[in-house]
């Protein structure tokens, strides 16, 4: 469809960036005036993935389901392996992730409704990651001729419209290209050199352009194009975000200074024009700041689509920040080693280097009380869910989820008596696990767990008797005098999507609370000091999982909340605390009695990794 609005001949240009909506004339722009009366109009967004006839692998449309979330699960993680630093003080993941050559999630690009000339199968409208002030060249070619000959090139920046006059009658080959950046890409007519930046392109023709010359109608022919990544980017990422920390320094090299190449493109047909060569650079390798300080990177394209079979880099200084502001720095350079970067077209190949804390919790360093019934506690035995998660090298361990310099845990354990509490303040106690059949014998017992947590110490409190006065006197200084015990029956509750169910052992937000033999007693009427984790299905008043809001004191319902048996599953009414089978005893969400995704193992985890980070200093 062609649109008849003014008196002029010109070709409208709008690259955009981000979430403007639609192309629009600039305010202030001027429009050459000359004998000609028709414009073409383009839109322009980035393809992010693998060049492809199919709109399978690119991100963006006018459906909001399309968030980050949906581009992240693009990403695979392959070849993992663990090595140990500055004798095991450090854990260093290295990987490979695969993801598209551009992530960022910004807002759908709104595709003008009249019909148009696109660069590429169409089904629906692709997003706009173009930063702006990212420059561009748009060239034409005209068809009357064969092949078609050179007009014009023109500079033009994203976000900014550009005006480009065209002849009526004609029928033009166009093409647009870019390196991504703020530099002119230059005003090649014919081919442009690819290096060790990124090349957008696409390319397409106008059909014939409407009107006769002299009928003084001006016609808009909208064209939608789709930049495509020419090259495959292979980055190198050095995080500390799980550390956590900041990146205050680093240097490195790599391991040879041939590993990528370079080619011409032939600016009328997209295609490679020659035999790809090596881009001869220098070693040293220039990090960028990604992520808040957290992530270093440096990136590299490449025209060749060659496997490179041994890419490694060597890391000579590296100096981290913590949140506590104590400074680490790595002691001698250390080499990392990648067998398998195959390098593709349009997408990332990250070759990633993950630096984690080695935590030593052994001895003194994350001592541990458990009060309680045997069967119910943290305790050697075969219910209790926590002391086999605990003693998995899958969990914890130098090769763990969460990197421990071992398996060595100190922990107490006593069953209920007058006395099981008296060396809660002098025993250097880090957590604190007070579960089923455990009685609060006097007040003075509670005031000795009420300074414990007082003085920075974490409790997890599910002793599914809050109805007792003394037990009372424990948790109501969190609640408010004005809540109550409220014991119930039947199923138990939904986990909300407070961020402390989050952690590195799983994301239990939205999940279902297990509740062991369907019998429990939550709080009712809770304060705001009291941070709501999980409430009761059939009465959401029933809180069934709470957090002090200032402190480290954890509520549940259910005495059986951390029990484990293998033949556990949907049908058995018992023991919700789920692991994957032994010897791994891995946290899992799954399926358990008439629940689908019961979380309870994923919920204790983090929360006791959320403990070594504070014992350890990293909060």
């Amino acid at each position: 469809m062609f649109i008849r609005n003014s008196k002029s001949i010109l070709l409208f240009t709008c690259l955009l960036s981000f979430a403007i909506t639609s192309c629009r004339k600039g305010g202030d722009a001027t429009l050459e005036k000359v004998n000609s009366d028709t414009q073409l109009m383009f839109t322009i967004a980035e393809q992010t993935g693998e060049p492809s006839n199919t709109m399978i692998k690119l991100k963006g449309s006018n459906s909001s389901s399309n968030s980050a979330k949906d581009i992240q699960e693009l990403s695979q993680e392959e070849n993992k392996e663990y090595h140990f630093i500055d004798g095991g003080a450090f854990r260093v993941t290295t990987s490979i992730v695969r993801e598209p050559a551009a992530l960022s999630p910004n807002e759908p690009l709104e595709t003008n409704k009249l019909d148009a000339r696109m660069s590429g199968p169409q089904k629906a409208s692709s997003r706009s990651l173009l930063a702006r002030n990212i420059k561009y060249r748009v060239v034409l070619y005209d068809r009357s001729t064969s092949p078609s000959t050179f007009v014009s090139t023109t500079l033009g920046t994203a976000g900014s419209p550009l005006y480009i006059n065209v002849e009526k009658g004609k029928n033009y080959d166009w093409a647009v290209f870019s390196f991504n950046d703020e530099n002119d890409p230059g005003d090649m007519q014919d081919v442009v050199n690819t290096g060790s930046r990124d090349l957008l392109h696409a390319r397409g023709t106008t059909g014939t352009i409407p009107g006769v010359s002299g009928d003084k109608q001006l016609y808009t022919v909208p064209i939608h194009v789709r930049l495509q990544h020419k090259l495959a980017n292979v980055s190198v990422q050095v995080t500390a975000k799980n550390y956590p920390a900041r990146i205050t320094g680093i240097s490195g090299v790599l391991g040879r200074n041939n590993y990528f190449f370079r080619n011409k493109l032939d600016i009328k047909s997209g295609n490679f024009a020659d035999q790809h060569t090596q881009i001869a650079m220098g070693s040293a390798m220039a990090f960028k700041t990604a992520s808040g300080d957290t992530d270093r990177v440096a990136d590299y394209y490449t025209s060749s689509l060659t496997a490179i079979s041994d890419f490694f880099i060597q890391l000579n200084t590296l100096s981290l920040r913590t949140p506590s502001n104590d400074i680490r720095t790595l002691s001698s350079p250390v080499q990392y080693r990648w067998n398998n970067i195959s390098p593709v077209a349009g997408q990332r190949t990250i070759a990633k280097i993950n630096i984690q804390p080695v935590q030593d919790i052994s001895g003194d360093r994350f001592k541990i009380l458990s009060i309680g019934e045997a069967t119910y506690g943290f305790y050697n035995q075969r219910n209790s869910g926590i002391w086999l998660a605990l003693h998995s090298g899958k969990n914890f361990g130098p090769q763990g989820t969460y990197p421990t310099t071992n398996l060595n845990w100190d922990v107490t354990y006593r069953t209920p008596s007058l006395t099981a509490f008296d060396d809660i303040l002098t025993g250097n106690y880090k957590m604190v696990f007070v579960s089923y059949a455990v009685v609060i014998h006097r007040p003075q017992i509670a005031d000795l767990i009420n300074t414990y947590v007082d003085r920075g110490g974490t409790i997890i409190w599910f002793t599914q008797i809050p109805t007792h006065p003394n037990d009372r006197l424990v948790w109501e200084r969190f609640t408010g005098s004005q809540a109550s015990g409220t014991p119930y029956s039947g199923y138990g509750g939904t986990f909300n999507q407070n961020p402390l169910l989050n952690g590195p052992f799983g994301d239990a937000r939205g999940t279902t609370y297990g509740e062991d033999a369907l019998l429990g007693a939550g709080i009712s009427n809770v304060s705001s000091n009291a941070e709501v984790l999980a409430v009761h299905g059939t009465n959401p008043n029933n809180i069934l999982a709470w957090k002090a809001k200032d402190k480290d004191f954890y509520y549940f319902a259910d005495g059986g909340f951390q029990r484990y048996i293998p033949v556990a599953g949907p049908g058995f009414g018992d023991h919700p605390f789920l692991l994957t089978a032994a010897p791994d005893y891995v946290p899992r969400i799954g399926p358990w009695y008439k629940q689908e995704n019961v979380s309870n193992s994923v919920v204790f985890m983090n929360i006791i990794a959320k403990t070594i980070d504070k014992v350890m200093g990293r909060q």
